[in-house]
């Protein structure tokens, strides 16, 4: 009885060893990714910062593999996008979108983690990339869960202005009212105006969300 306690033991130690050993090295892992991509921002931020704002140079080449360079180029660009809205060279940006971004983000919508996929469909409003309208519609009528994907690709949807989400208001009983006044303020008065008058042609089947 004593050997087995003791054995007991000397088990509970190697296990508590082994876990920390795990935890240690995944912090490890972080933090050299983490400075790793760091490192590229600061390399890349310049080259980027000179096409998307001076019109000069030409598109910047990246040298790492699109595990780094998506989530760098998203920090860039979410920072001048922030900072330098105004002054940024729309068409370079789409340009920078189309060739860095999207091929991942398509890949992403179909086969990413639910935080991956929420991440894109987020920059995909952020960054304006209009080209994937159509893939984000695809990818909202293929959710079951009214949880934060779905609210999500709805308000980059509405930041698209698309007229396809008049029948989805219309008919929805999952979204809050506050949630519909949000996407209310990101689609134009002339799509506003065509819900509008749908509501006054469905009144009896509206949804109580809608009865703002």
């Amino acid at each position: 009885m004593v050997e087995f306690a003791f054995l007991l033991i000397i088990l509970l130690f190697v296990l508590q060893g082994v876990v920390l050993v795990y935890l240690l090295t995944a912090k490890k892992q972080r933090l050299d990714s983490e400075e790793e991509k760091e490192r590229y921002y600061q390399n890349w931020f310049p080259s980027f910062y000179a096409y998307l704002l001076s019109n000069s140079g030409t598109k910047p080449e990246v040298d790492a593999p699109a595990r780094i360079y998506v989530p760098v180029i998203e920090g860039i660009l979410n920072h001048l996008i922030d900072h330098e809205y105004e002054s940024i060279d729309k068409k370079r940006l789409q340009a920078v979108t189309h060739f860095y971004l999207v091929p991942s983000y398509r890949l992403y919508l179909k086969h990413g983690s639910w935080s991956q996929r929420v991440n894109t469909l987020y920059f995909i409003e952020e960054f304006s990339i209009i080209e994937l309208k159509n893939d984000v519609w695809i990818h909202f009528h293929h959710l079951t869960a009214s949880d934060e994907e779905y609210r999500q690709a709805l308000r980059t949807l509405a930041s698209f202005h698309d007229e396809r989400l008049i029948p989805i208001l219309l008919q929805s009983h999952q979204l809050s009212q506050r949630m519909i006044k949000e996407l209310l303020r990101k689609i134009p008065i002339s799509v506003i105006r065509q819900l509008m008058d749908a509501m006054e042609n469905n009144k009896e089947r509206l949804p109580h969300q809608l009865q703002l």
